[in-house]
């Protein structure tokens, strides 16, 4: 590849375990594309983070650390806001890329001018070596050419995945400033604004799959609920305002996700966030089918009998342990 390429960058959010950031850096560094501009965006890391690998012609390193623990959505426009490339990539701290990956993926959009992103075939793996038989995640080895209503029924491309235009994510702006589904939100503001999508059939990209003890735990899911509820609402509200959800299954599946997530949390107790989901969704139902609220009155009435069932037999329980 010659200096005359146009420059890529490379936003990448850290939250300390550096040996993996190391893995995924070298990733970066390894490209056969140039120039690249990697902006490497410290969480507040119990201690900053400083790469292996500088500054060099063609390649760039460029440090902004938190001042504050903000999560994923700042962290990444933090990064989209410091960037200066024709092409922007977001790459999880954790995920690895194939060295032709990004001159893969800006000769497609190069020769897809209609597209405002690349993705590709996703490799899972929980370590390495890679051993060459990593699993297909899902749904990646599947060609889709609109955001909507796909994302809806399980995201198939995953943010390092991606390869964006900067005219695309211009249009896009700003990240929500959410701790989940941030990038779900990023996406279907993409599909409302109608951005279209090239795909590589190929494996370029390996995400790591590490299953913590803590997010298998009732606890940690309940926590990745809460969490969805401010990209939820900014779904809604993209949605509403570019009048996608007049698609009948953009909006089946969102009606389902606001109503299966509302219900999630109203029977853990989280009564504040649950509402707040279910006023969206009245929002969308008072423009659609009478049938739509009555299945989700039902969903909820009979989680509130259960959480208030629960809560009773809580408070005898106790009740009858302090009188012994």
């Amino acid at each position: 590849m010659t200096i005359s390429n146009q420059l890529v960058s490379v936003t990448m959010p850290v939250h300390n375990r550096f040996i993996l950031v190391d893995e995924a850096v070298a990733s970066v560094y390894d490209q056969t594309y140039r120039p690249i501009e990697l902006i490497i965006v410290d969480d507040l890391s119990d201690e900053l983070y400083m790469p292996k690998i500088s500054s060099e012609p063609d390649f760039e390193v460029k440090i902004i650390r938190h001042e504050e623990n903000k999560g994923p959505g700042a962290s990444r426009e933090m990064g989209r806001m410091a960037a200066h490339g024709d092409y922007i990539a977001y790459l999880d701290s954790d995920d690895l890329w194939n060295p032709e990956k990004l001159e893969k993926q800006v000769a497609m959009l190069r020769a897809h001018p209609e597209a405002g992103m690349c993705y590709c075939k996703i490799n899972d793996f929980s370590s390495l070596p890679l051993v060459g038989n990593e699993p297909i995640s899902q749904r990646s080895g599947e060609c889709f050419s609109a955001f909507l209503p796909t994302l809806f029924f399980g995201r198939p491309w995953g943010t390092s995945a991606c390869l964006w235009t900067r005219d695309a994510t211009d249009r896009i702006g700003p990240w929500v400033n959410a701790w989940a589904w941030e990038d779900y939100a990023y996406d279907c503001r993409a599909g409302c604004l109608d951005i279209g999508i090239a795909y590589i059939p190929e494996v370029l990209c390996f995400t790591r799959r590490d299953q913590q003890i803590d997010q298998l735990s009732s606890r940690g899911f309940f926590k990745s609920i809460v969490n969805k509820v401010p990209a939820l609402l900014a779904i809604s509200e993209d949605l509403l305002e570019s009048g996608k959800i007049s698609n009948i299954e953009t909006r089946k599946k969102f009606l389902e996700t606001l109503r299966n997530n509302a219900s999630t949390l109203l029977t853990y107790g989280e009564i504040e966030s649950s509402n707040l989901l279910l006023n969206e969704l009245l929002k969308h139902l008072k423009k659609f089918t009478f049938p739509w609220l009555i299945i989700f009155l039902t969903v909820n009435v009979f989680n509130f009998v259960n959480y208030s069932a629960i809560n009773r037999i809580k408070g005898r329980i106790i009740k009858n342990i302090q009188t012994k």
